[in-house]
């Protein structure tokens, strides 16, 4: 199965079970994150692509019953450059490179993403979470070539990428309706290809990057109570 119909699945799951089973309680939010995205180029491109790290992920969601839920996000690296010179021979792109040919690079990433969430109270206000989903990334990315003395910028046209994520993380809840949230999360990076032509219009495909493990913390506001529903079962007088 694919990723998309296994997320479907997931997210049809994830909604009518609780739906049908208890009468749902839904708990709409609101998050924001800093991510250390942790992002390394390979070996053969260490030296010319950059590596990302900081990131910040915006997202909006709902609990259902204070168990499940799911998040849709949005989250965008800062743009980081790198430079490099060449002593000649190197194979980066389709050729061998020249002596003093060099490479100027700069990019950012970006990606709209849909998780699947479980909750897990593990003691009064401290939650674990288990998350499982699906990002479509995009590679902003601009690569400047010094040949023969003059500069000159790769056309570009790189491909967005579906990739499956899980994670898992923990939020405590310093009052009912406002939380802080920490996730830890696998990003596929060795799926992301560099797509372009360069100088003379030779096309090439580059995967730069390794899979990344990454790392968010953040707040989340909840517009309700996203545990009343097992306070009000707490608090019924006529509850055996």
């Amino acid at each position: 199965m694919s990723y998309k119909g296994l997320l479907v699945s997931t997210l049809i799951s994830t909604f009518a079970l609780p739906a049908t089973s208890f009468g749902a309680f839904w708990a709409p939010h609101i998050g924001a994150d800093y991510k250390w995205w942790g992002l390394e180029p390979n070996e053969v491109y260490e030296d010319t692509f950059p590596r990302i790290d900081h990131a910040f992920n915006f997202y909006v969601g709902t609990r259902i019953n204070g168990y499940f839920g799911t998040d849709i996000g949005f989250e965008e690296s800062t743009r980081k450059q790198k430079g490099q010179t060449f002593e000649g021979g190197e194979i980066l792109f389709v050729f061998p490179e020249n002596a003093n040919d060099a490479t100027d690079i700069n990019m950012r990433i970006r990606d709209f993403h849909l998780d699947i969430n479980f909750y897990w109270e593990v003691w009064r206000n401290f939650e674990i979470i288990f998350m499982g989903g699906l990002a479509l990334w995009h590679i902003d990315t601009h690569i400047n070539h010094l040949t023969d003395g003059t500069w000159i910028e790769f056309k570009n046209e790189s491909e967005n990428k579906a990739m499956g994520r899980i994670g898992i993380g923990a939020q405590y809840n310093i009052m009912p309706c406002l939380g802080i949230k920490f996730l830890i999360n696998s990003d596929p990076g060795i799926r992301v290809n560099d797509i372009g032509w360069d100088q003379n219009d030779n096309w090439y495909s580059i995967s730069p990057y390794k899979t990344a493990v990454s790392y968010n913390l953040g707040v989340v506001y909840s517009f309700a109570n996203p545990r009343r529903h097992r306070e009000m079962e707490e608090d019924d007088p006529y509850r055996d």
